[in-house]
């Protein structure tokens, strides 16, 4: 928390920008580079093995790199608000600013390592200042992730590291890493740090709702605004509130498109929604006007208007393409039918790889349901594209 209050003091506003977990993640980042305190923040940039372009986009690197160089320069130079504490940055008291007066204490701030229920050969050994035994430490590593589980199921990286900080602190000859040369590591809590995460993540392996989702690096390409940052005006309860709103109203536009956070949210939450849930909360996400602003949104692409400029752009240049130079018989039939270029497009394609229709396409009726396509159709397991008043 120190770290970031002096962020605060000193106006870096693009902290209330970022995420918390990425906050969480940077300034692990900085203690893994040596920060121990604000004087040290104007040495970050430029320094080798320095990257944070997996955190954030290069406007804001190069506006937090700019903040560093002032705070440590600030710093310096004495200009320190009163309530600045100069102490070491440490983990133990750390948590995202909040905007009120007062700052809420996390549990990891207030955690307390549990020393009485430790083995007594283990509380010998860190008294006098040795080393303990691989099983008394095992034993350790479970009863604290015991512990640690009363208050979070499943502690980030950041939250376990808070908690080996202040072991390593108070015993650190017990517990800091040392090399070969018994020389202690630059970082010192790496090794108690991997045991209570690998403890945390065994104790959840068969909890599913536990579990914090990955995002692969895939699941996000192309897109602008995957997981976009929570307004400033509206809290999480201000935009459920109105999602409740948009289950009852025929004109949602505007509030589909303020509670696109909201939507997002849900969509990338751990515990992720089956369809028919997320269909209940979000139901105009599911009409078409809609999912193409969200597409939109998502993507900064307007699809059916970019879709429907390729086709009438380069569809003409595929179908004049085959017919100066038909690939099969197929090719042949279905260029003798009179259509609109687009779904003629499609066939074309398919007949020339050799793709079955009915592997992408269900052509049904465009008074169909939903409930009358299972019940007269065999829905396949593959993703397949429903098409109405196609007969």
């Amino acid at each position: 928390m120190v770290l970031f209050q002096a962020f605060d003091q000193r106006g870096v506003d693009l902290f209330y920008l970022i995420t918390s977990e990425k906050k969480e993640q940077l300034l692990q980042r900085l203690l893994s580079w040596g920060v121990e305190s604000t004087d040290d923040l104007k040495y970050v940039e430029g320094a080798p093995g320095v990257d944070l372009s997996d955190l954030l986009p290069p406007i804001q690197i190069r506006k937090l790199l700019d903040s560093f160089m002032r705070a440590g320069e600030q710093n310096q130079s004495g200009d320190v608000p009163p309530t600045m504490p100069s102490s070491t940055v440490t983990l133990d008291t750390i948590s995202p600013p909040s905007l009120s007066s007062t700052t809420a204490v996390t549990w990891p701030e207030s955690f307390q390592v549990p020393w009485n229920q430790m083995p007594s050969e283990l509380r010998s050994a860190v008294a006098n200042g040795k080393r303990p035994l691989p099983p008394d430490r095992r034993k350790m590593i479970r009863i604290i992730v015991d512990e640690i589980r009363k208050h979070e199921k499943n502690p980030s990286k950041a939250q376990c590291l808070a908690v080996a900080l202040k072991i390593v602190k108070k015993y650190p000859k017990s517990f800091s890493d040392f090399d070969d040369t018994q020389e202690k590591n630059e970082i010192g809590y790496y090794s108690l740090l991997k045991q209570i995460k690998t403890r945390v993540e065994h104790v959840n392996r068969d909890n599913i709702l536990s579990r914090r989702r990955r995002i692969k690096p895939t699941a996000t390409y192309g897109c602008t605004q995957w997981q976009p940052e929570p307004p400033l005006a509206n809290s999480d309860d201000v935009l459920e509130e109105k999602r409740q709103t948009l289950e009852n109203l025929s004109d949602v536009c505007a509030l589909m498109k303020e509670t696109y956070y909201l939507q997002r949210k849900h969509i990338n939450d751990t515990q992720v929604l089956p369809i028919k849930d997320l269909k209940s909360k979000w139901p105009y996400l599911f009409v078409q006007k809609h999912i193409y602003a969200h597409f939109e949104e998502l993507t900064s692409i307007a699809i059916h208007k970019r879709l429907n400029q390729a086709i009438q752009e380069y569809g003409k240049v595929l179908v004049d393409f085959f017919k100066s130079k038909p690939t099969n018989e197929v090719v042949k039939k279905i260029l003798s039918s009179e259509e609109e270029v687009g779904p003629l497009v499609i066939k074309l394609i398919l007949a020339h790889f050799r793709e079955d229709l009915d592997g992408l396409l269900l052509l049904a009726n465009r008074c169909a349901t939903a409930a009358d396509l299972q019940a007269t159709h065999t829905i396949p397991g593959s993703p397949q594209l429903i098409v109405l008043d196609a007969l």
